[in-house]
């Protein structure tokens, strides 16, 4: 939190040098502390495992019922059936972030279940029912970022499995196993529905997009998903590249988003740039990037400690570990980080789970993990 300090306070200093009339009448620190509230969850649990699982459960809770506490319940899900894009009261990009996390954790605890020496069939059928549902609210969404962000994020977990001893044959079958089942589980009550034909529409809909980006055709690409998502990185990059140091400081994206949209580049003025990193980078420069993978790594690296030292549960060391590289992946096609409310909640309740379990293994003897 101090070189977080530092760094946003010196793009301000800057700003006040070079643009005063742009520059706030102050460093804008909760823009990027508020990323730290978890550090409160993290000592509120204190790594005590009745109080891990008691926030754990009222966590997936509240997100399994998000339907119907703010959502439309049973007309949502019949209207996700016929193919409309739900988002259950709050965007759909939002919402499929949420589901992810219910989808993860309750796969892994239901391999730890099945796999473990303490099998209990009842809890094994309670999680696999919340695993199909985790995944039908997912397809509802229509989330592309969240299709990509998901199997992005075992695949780059397979290193960190490796350092933790938790990669084996037995780990690769039973999930593979239980994604199988739910696959023919969704596959045989969504048939006859719109769902899965809406989700493969809305890909090949922006293969035109791909073609474009390859061929370097930047002019011809419409405005659509994927499209603005070009032109938010191409206005993303300009911005950076003229002060790549220190940035233009606070909510200085959402400007360039402004000029964007009053040069007819954009047809509207946008919030964000759709890039968690793109948004540092244009934010606070090279040192607001920073700030962030630095963070992610150290939490990565911390949790490989815990996990060789056994001081975490393989259901929570293997969840943790692919919800975190879901997030990075994740913030490459959406700004969550930089999101009021949504982004930074889900960030800090995982981020707070995690060190908590990194703070217990921080008061046994200190170790290092050989890469």
């Amino acid at each position: 939190m101090g070189l977080t300090t530092v760094v946003l306070t010196i793009s301000w200093l800057m700003m006040v040098v070079d643009h005063p009339e742009r520059a706030r009448s102050g460093p804008s620190l909760e823009d990027v502390l508020d990323k730290f509230i978890f550090v409160f969850f993290a000592l509120a649990l204190a790594g005590l495992q009745l109080r891990i699982k008691l926030f754990t459960c009222f966590v997936v809770l509240l997100i399994v019922l998000m339907p119907w506490l703010m959502g439309e319940g049973a007309a949502a899900f019949q209207a996700g059936l016929a193919g409309g894009r739900q988002g259950f009261g709050i965007s759909p990009i939002r919402t499929a972030m949420y589901f992810c996390l219910v989808f993860i954790f309750a796969l892994t605890f239901l391999k730890e279940t099945i796999t473990g020496s303490d099998r209990c069939w009842r809890r094994a059928f309670l999680l696999f029912v919340l695993l199909v549902y985790a995944l039908v609210c997912i397809l509802f969404a229509q989330t592309r970022a969240a299709f990509i962000a998901l199997p992005l994020a075992f695949v780059l977990c397979l290193p960190l499995f490796h350092f933790t001893g938790q990669l084996s044959a037995k780990w690769f079958l039973v999930p593979l196993g239980v994604l199988a089942l739910t696959s023919a589980v969704l596959i045989g009550a969504l048939s006859g529905t719109d769902v899965f034909d809406r989700n493969v529409n809305r890909f090949m809909m922006e293969l035109g997009t791909v073609d474009s980006v390859m061929e370097g055709d930047l002019d011809t690409i419409e405005d659509s998903s994927w499209g603005l998502r070009v032109k938010f990185t191409v206005i993303g990059i300009e911005q950076f590249l003229e002060r790549p140091l220190t940035g233009w400081g606070y909510k200085g994206s959402q400007q360039a988003l402004a000029d964007a949209a009053d040069d007819g580049y954009l047809p509207k003025p946008y919030t964000q740039l759709h890039n968690s990193y793109l948004e540092a980078l244009v934010d606070y420069g090279v040192g607001g990037l920073f700030i962030f993978l630095a963070l992610f790594m150290w939490a990565f690296y911390r949790l490989a400690l815990a996990g060789r030292s056994a001081q975490i549960k393989p259901e929570y060391l293997t969840g943790l570990f692919l919800y975190l590289m879901f997030l990075v992946v994740f913030s490459v096609f959406d700004g969550i980080l930089f999101q009021e409310r949504h982004g930074p909640l889900i960030f800090n309740i995982v981020m707070g789970l995690a060190v908590t379990h990194i703070y217990r293994d921080m008061l046994s003897p200190q170790k290092t993990l050989d890469l």
